[in-house]
């Protein structure tokens, strides 16, 4: 991707191996020409598809091929944003978390959480004026509503259904959403399995752990400066993994299980639209779209708004499943049409930390930052940072500090703050 400001979005497909979850005897008719290049050999189809890169079975080439350049993007102030869209089935949750604390399974996002926190040490290490933090959000799409994933539940009691606003500038956020303060990959990647261990899930036919909702990780990366000669930055990474589409003669869903395909459907299918539209250049039609559903509100800034964003397109490569494969392919190639404007997020470096250039605020108070933290721009040692929309009050004994030498293990995760607000540039439409 280019850092000119406009960007296309990232396509890649993976093709999932057989397994013992398939028909005996189906036959393979998806698979991988070569790099960036996929075919359909059906007695009936015949198609070739190319995307900017065809991943075969490892993680590892996932990770190098995504989240690498995801990380270095968002380390210069880009928000950055990866989604797995696929069938039930496909394997776009493994390719996201996969099995955490496998070296060889692990997905993408427990791989760029680890990076992440190493490349933040090795930076505060190098530079005393530089104080890195980190932040966690998680929630849910579920049968419409808007949930917290980091919010501890009562069994039996509904989880609380927070509500998309947006501000005077237009970007989208949910209110009353958990903001989880975090020093450390290791807690970071139990915010992950708690959260991922609170998505609504059910058994069918197709998959055994089928996610009934659309889960979104957002980590927001704050880049703070002593100096006043150097730039503070803030940005987001969204880490998307949609519910997987459905049919029902296939999963034979009944009851709830069916309620919540039907939902789930009816979500993908409005996110089709709209990338159906922007394919197609009818950009007033896409923005239309992207308002028909609480999904594609969420996703509103990573489709030709203030985002660098790849496409993580996965698919069955058997015959049984290739009417969900062709419709994932179609989907994949009207994405790769979309352009994305995203720019350098800048934050403003008035006293008190007063958010960011089309963002917000700094997110938490921290008792040890880089080089002793004292008299900083933006607000002195202590001070409770409070941005538009977002106060955060939570503590912690570290934050990515040069001093301390590592990010601190203990305590590694702030108390949380309600009334979280996506670190997004506003764009007009």
């Amino acid at each position: 991707m280019s850092d000119d400001g406009r960007s296309r979005v990232q396509v890649s497909l993976r093709i999932r191996p057989v397994g013992r979850g398939d028909l005996k005897n189906c036959k393979v008719v998806v698979q991988k020409s070569d790099e960036c290049d996929v075919i359909i050999d059906d007695e009936k189809i015949k198609r070739s598809y190319r995307f900017d890169h065809v991943f075969g079975g490892g993680q590892e080439e996932v990770f190098e091929t995504i989240g690498k350049p995801m990380l270095e993007d968002a380390y210069k102030g880009f928000n950055v944003c990866l989604f797995a869209y696929g069938q039930t089935g496909s394997g776009k949750t493994y390719s996201l978390l996969g099995e955490v604390g496998s070296e060889e399974c692990e997905g993408v996002a427990p791989r760029f959480v680890r990076c992440l926190f190493e490349e933040a040490q090795r930076m505060v290490d190098e530079d005393a004026d530089l104080t890195i933090r980190v932040s966690l959000t998680m929630i849910e799409v579920y049968m419409e509503k808007v949930r917290d994933l980091l919010t501890p539940r009562q069994r039996g009691q509904e989880p609380e259904s927070l509500e998309i606003h947006e501000d005077p500038r237009r970007r989208v956020y949910v209110k009353g959403a958990s903001v989880h303060q975090v020093l450390s990959a290791e807690r970071m990647m139990e915010l992950l399995r708690a959260g991922n261990a609170n998505r609504q899930t059910a058994e069918t036919k197709m998959n055994e752990t089928s996610s009934r909702s659309h889960a979104i990780m957002q980590i927001t990366l704050s880049q703070e400066f002593a100096s006043v000669e150097k730039k503070d930055l803030e940005c987001v990474v969204s880490l998307v993994d949609l519910a997987g589409s459905e049919r029902q003669t296939k999963t034979e869903s009944t009851g709830q299980q069916f309620e919540e395909a039907k939902k789930i459907n009816l979500s993908l299918l409005m996110l089709g639209r709209a990338l159906n539209s922007f394919s197609e250049r009818k950009g007033g039609d896409a923005f239309i779209s992207l308002r028909e559903s609480k999904l594609t509100r969420l996703l509103s800034e990573s489709f030709g708004g203030n985002s660098k964003t790849w496409m993580l397109a996965t698919v069955s490569p058997t015959a049984f499943n290739l009417t969900e494969t062709i419709s994932t392919l179609d989907y994949a190639t009207n994405a790769m049409a979309i352009t994305n404007k995203a720019k350098v997020n800048k934050r403003l470096q008035e006293a008190g930390g007063e958010g960011a250039e089309g963002g917000r605020g700094a997110t938490g108070e921290a008792a040890g930052v880089a080089g002793g933290g004292e008299g900083r721009k933006g607000g002195g040692r202590g001070g409770t940072a409070r941005g538009a929309g977002c106060t955060a009050t939570g503590r912690a004994d570290g934050v990515l500090a040069r001093c301390s030498g590592v990010a601190a293990a203990g305590n590694a995760s702030a108390h949380s703050t309600r009334q979280h607000r996506p670190t997004t540039a506003g764009r007009s439409r």
